[in-house]
């Protein structure tokens, strides 16, 4: 069984995600890091250079070249949400934690125009995050209010409530 963190860039899937992975004694997989290196650029270049749609599917094909894993906390990017058959593989073969924080605090976090965050030509960040926000809600197996905590709270807190699942 594997874990997979789900939720907006700025949310820490990474930092706590690396924590709960040691924890667990698991493996780590960032795959924003992944398509970064695949491609050798930073995701905003590589969204600017694909567009969203295309960026969508290489994400999609970065999280199907998964199958097989076993003991890894996964943190794939936000857009995740957008690609139905990478979150019924993911949904498959891992445990869907949502990490849940308030918009305010992601838009305190980061510079959305740097980040390379699918939709933020179409819409703005916070209408991104209300239509993200039902969709990683519907998808989550676990939601983790993470807001105010620390990645080592945020990472304990999965690995309580996850224990009796990954045993």
């Amino acid at each position: 069984m594997n874990v997979v963190l789900i939720g907006m860039a700025g949310a820490g899937k990474s930092l706590a995600g690396r924590l709960l992975a040691d924890a667990l004694g698991y493996a780590f997989i960032d795959t924003d890091t992944s398509l970064a290196a695949k491609h050798g650029e930073p995701l905003q270049a590589i969204l600017d250079r694909l567009g969203d749609d295309a960026f969508i599917q290489a994400e999609e094909a970065e999280i199907l070249a998964l199958a097989g894993i076993e003991r890894t906390v996964i943190a794939p990017g936000g857009s995740v949400i957008y690609s139905a058959a990478a979150m019924r593989f993911l949904k498959s073969m891992a445990l869907a934690v949502y990490l849940r924080v308030p918009l305010a605090t992601l838009e305190a976090r980061i510079d959305p125009t740097t980040r390379g965050i699918v939709g933020l030509k179409a819409r703005t960040f916070s209408e991104l995050y209300a239509e993200r926000e039902a969709a990683y809600v519907a998808a989550a197996d676990l939601t983790v209010e993470a807001d105010g905590k620390t990645a080592e709270q945020v990472a304990a807190e999965i690995f309580a409530a996850a224990a009796s699942v990954l045993a």
